[in-house]
């Protein structure tokens, strides 16, 4: 089964609920990092924990947030209307 590791800040929040919800009514597993609600939060702890995770686990990772700060090797970036959406892959 393919699983994908997702997570956001706060202001990404909803958007990683839509994205959440698509993947597991096709089947796919979703390990959720947070954020859990709208209320500010570190993101950076965030999206450590789904990077690194991505790298232990050989899964794939999502990131959801409104302006994008980090960098990840390998990355793919792809943009909506005003978030971006960064999905992370393993290093080959």
């Amino acid at each position: 089964m393919t699983r994908i590791l997702i997570g956001s800040d706060h202001g990404g929040y909803n958007l990683k609920n839509l994205i959440k919800a698509h993947l597991e009514e096709h089947g796919v597993e979703v390990k959720d990092y947070g954020c859990y609600s709208e209320d500010s939060c570190d993101y950076p702890v965030i999206a450590k924990e789904v990077a690194r995770n991505v790298l232990l686990s050989g899964d794939r990772g999502i990131l959801a947030e409104p302006v994008l700060e980090c960098q990840f090797l390998q990355t793919d970036l792809k943009e909506s209307e005003h978030h971006t959406v960064l999905i992370l892959l393993q290093p080959e």
